[in-house]
Parts: C-alpha cells; sequence; structure tokens
C-alpha cells in the first residue's frame, strides 16, 4: 500500500441541559404565538458548529388558572352594600382577589351582583263600589301575591266580607308578600252613607188563620230599617205584645187567640235617615 488516508471523526455530545421554570397567570404565549392556558414544557435547542444539536435548554411553564366565585347580594326595593344604596340591579360592582401562596397570581375572584327585587304589584278589588248603604254587603280581594294579612284581624285569607251596620268610614289594610319574600301593603278606604229615603209600610188589617198569607202583624222591612220597639194594646190600653227585634205580632196573647177586633199599636223604627215613630190602629180579621 503507497497511499493511506486516515479519518478522523468528531463525535460531538450533548453538552448540557439547563432547566428552568416560568410562571404565568391565566395564560401565555408561546415562542410561536399561541395563547396556552395549562402549563407545559417548553424546549429550546441549540446546536454546535457542527451542525449537531448540543445544549438542550428546557423550560417548564406553570400557568396558573383563577377560580371566579359569584356571590348575589339581594333584597327588596333597595340593597346597601358597603354602604351604598343600588335601587336598580348591577352586575360586576366589586371583586375581591385571594393570591396564592406560591405563584403570586390571583388564585379566586369573588364577583359580587347587586340584585334589586321589586315590590309586588298589590291591589284590592271590592265586589261593589262606594258608597254602601247600611246592610250592605261588600267583598275586598287582595292580589299580587303569594300570602296575605290583613292588619286589623290578623287573618290570613286574601278575601275579607264586610257588612254595613252604620254610616262609618273604615279603612282596611292588608300585607301581601310574594315568592321573593318581598312585600307591601295596600288599603281600601269603604264608605257607608245614609240612604235618601227608606221606603217601608205598615199594614191595616191582617188574618191569623194559618193560611199562610196576611197571618202577621208586622211592617214591611225594607234594609234601610230595624224595629226599634214596637207593641200593640186592645181598645183597653191592655199590651197584647211587645218586641225590639224584626218580628210580628200572631195574633196570640197568653197563648190564645185574641177576638177579632181593632186594635192600636207603637212603632219605633230606626232607618238610615233616622227614627221614624208611627202610632195607629190595626184590624185583626177572623
Amino acid at each position: 500500500d503507497s497511499l493511506l488516508f486516515i479519518k478522523y471523526l468528531d463525535v460531538q455530545g450533548k453538552d448540557s441541559i439547563v432547566y428552568s421554570p416560568e410562571v404565568h397567570c391565566e395564560f401565555h404565549i408561546d415562542k410561536n404565538g399561541r395563547r396556552r392556558t395549562s402549563s407545559y414544557m417548553s424546549i429550546d435547542t441549540f446546536k454546535s458548529s457542527l451542525g449537531c444539536d448540543s445544549f438542550y435548554h428546557k423550560k417548564q411553564i406553570l400557568i396558573f388558572k383563577v377560580t371566579y366565585k359569584d356571590q348575589d347580594i339581594k333584597a327588596c326595593n333597595e340593597v346597601v352594600f358597603r354602604g351604598k344604596k343600588y335601587f336598580v340591579s348591577k352586575y360586576n360592582i366589586d371583586s375581591t382577589k385571594i393570591k396564592g401562596p406560591f405563584s403570586g397570581c390571583d388564585s379566586i375572584i369573588t364577583r359580587y351582583h347587586i340584585i334589586v327585587l321589586p315590590k309586588p304589584n298589590v291591589s284590592i278589588d271590592a265586589s261593589r263600589p262606594n258608597p254602601l248603604r247600611i246592610k250592605d254587603t261588600v267583598t275586598l280581594i287582595a292580589k299580587g301575591g303569594g300570602s296575605y294579612l290583613w292588619l286589623h284581624s290578623l287573618s290570613t285569607n286574601p278575601v275579607l266580607n264586610y257588612k254595613s251596620i252604620k254610616v262609618e268610614e273604615v279603612v282596611y289594610t292588608v300585607r301581601v308578600t310574594d315568592t321573593n319574600n318581598c312585600w307591601d301593603t295596600v288599603s281600601y278606604k269603604i264608605v257607608t252613607e245614609f240612604d235618601k229615603e227608606c221606603n217601608y209600610g205598615i199594614p191595616n188589617i191582617f188574618t191569623p188563620n194559618n193560611d199562610q198569607a196576611n197571618d202577621i202583624f208586622i211592617p214591611n222591612l225594607p234594609d234601610c230599617a230595624d224595629i226599634q220597639l214596637f207593641a200593640v194594646y186592645n181598645r183597653w190600653g191592655e199590651k197584647m205584645f211587645e218586641t225590639n227585634e224584626n218580628k210580628g205580632w200572631d195574633g196570640y196573647y197568653n197563648n190564645k187567640l185574641a177576638p177579632a177586633g181593632v186594635y192600636a199599636y207603637f212603632i219605633e223604627l230606626k232607618t238610615t235617615i233616622g227614627i221614624r215613630i208611627h202610632k195607629g190602629s190595626v184590624m185583626l180579621v177572623r
């Protein structure tokens, strides 16, 4: 062999590995421009002068996420939060942050939402309008909620029945609560007035013979009149019958049939237009 070629091969090894963690909050934009939202390992490779991979740079990217909590501050009609009053709902008015002990990132963010609940839209319906007359009745029906409380009687029935017994003005108030536990009150005034007239009649004859027709001597009483005193006398002034209720004489005296004839009467009526007194006579016919 007259010529010998010797080739030296230089085998390059990987020189070193560098590890360095890096902390980010919520997200990180990597070297390729991508948005990363979870932790990952970033590797950079450096080549030697001969073109071999000779240096690895490993970097751990730690991404700490934020936990959001929503807290509602609710109240009816008005909310007071941190010394300020709110009359309408408003979201994300404030927040509190808790930082992680290692990362320094905000780990928990609480967002506060003001929710102003409206009062219920309450009303009272009446079965008849004002004014009433004595002995009239009216039904009041409360509406607009889930539960009801009449303040004068503590009744929880939404329906209130009223009967007029005298000339007056009376106010009934009900507290109405809805499903959000918001409440409001509403009132209704009932007005009772005198009738402008009260028409009644007093018969001058009756026939107590048990034929179910005209057997009782009693004034023809409408709703506007009540008996205060009603007495019947015979021709000698002997009292045959007396009452202060709305009932009449059946023609009996001491459990016996009174004889036919003419009898005097005295009637005092309480009416919606005042006290009325009547004196006269009635004929008992058999």
